[in-house]
Formats: structure tokens, C-alpha cells, sequence
């Protein structure tokens, strides 16, 4: 799995959305680490039960932060806020829960404020923050990228 700095801009797609990296972590880079709010982990750990995914995502990744036998994930969240798409690999609640990792305020914001995922709010909230065109997911097949 990539891993990229929070926050960092992880490139334009061609529809001009804009996406921007969230606990994208492995063991040869640093991150913060400490407590985070209950609230926030309990919606963030409802989010990744049923992720809404605009791509098709390969394979499984294998947490390797862990010691031995790393737990394996896959997919992402698509966080809506503060004009911005935030990506995280549903692994994040792992790197939260085992290795205090501490995500950016922003994204606990955002976390905090996103309607459920596959609702009709959800997807007004991606229009509203430059997810124009992830939302043509809610109407095409999944696509491998």
C-alpha cells in the first residue's frame, strides 16, 4: 500500500476532484500518535462497515505497523468537509485503535459531520465539496483503477 503524508494532495482526476490523503501510514514514516475523542471513533469505525466506493479497489493490505501478522483491509473512505475529499484506507480505524495514530482535526471534523454512507445526504455533501465526479459511482459500475 501507498503511503503519503496527511493531507497531502494525492493528484487530480480528470474530472478536476480534487483528493487529499488521510492515515496513509507504514512503519518507515513517522505520524502522530495520541488519544482521539470516543465520538469520533465510533462514527469512524460506522463508516468503515460499509464503505461507499467509487473504485474498485485489489487485494487486501496487511498492517504493517503490527509486529506479526498485520491485520489485512481493504477499500477506502470517501470523507466529504471543509471544501475538501478526504481518502483513508479503511484500515485507519485499526491505526487509531492499536497504534494511536491521531489523525489531522480537519478530518475528525469531517468524520464527525458526514452523513451516512449510501445516503442521498452523503452525496449532496461530496457535490458540495468538489466530488463531482466520484458521485457518477452512485450510478456506474464499479471500475478498477
Amino acid at each position: 500500500m501507498a503511503n503519503f503524508r496527511d493531507l497531502e494532495r494525492l493528484g487530480t482526476r480528470s474530472d478536476d476532484t480534487v483528493l487529499f490523503g488521510v492515515g496513509w501510514l507504514s512503519r518507515d514514516m513517522k505520524y502522530a500518535t495520541g488519544e482521539v475523542a470516543p465520538n469520533f471513533y465510533e462514527k469512524l469505525t460506522e463508516l468503515c462497515r460499509n464503505p461507499w466506493q467509487p473504485f474498485a479497489t485489489v487485494g487486501f493490505h496487511s498492517c504493517d505497523l503490527c509486529q506479526y501478522d498485520g491485520v489485512p483491509f481493504k477499500g477506502e473512505l470517501y470523507i466529504p468537509g471543509q471544501g475538501r475529499i478526504y481518502v483513508s484506507p479503511v484500515g485507519v480505524a485499526h491505526y487509531i485503535a492499536t497504534h494511536w495514530y491521531s489523525p489531522p482535526a480537519v478530518f475528525v471534523q469531517a468524520v464527525l459531520d458526514c452523513p451516512p454512507m449510501q445516503s442521498m445526504d452523503y452525496k449532496k455533501k461530496l457535490l458540495a465539496n468538489g466530488g463531482r465526479g466520484l458521485t457518477r459511482a452512485f450510478n456506474e459500475p464499479s471500475q478498477p483503477i
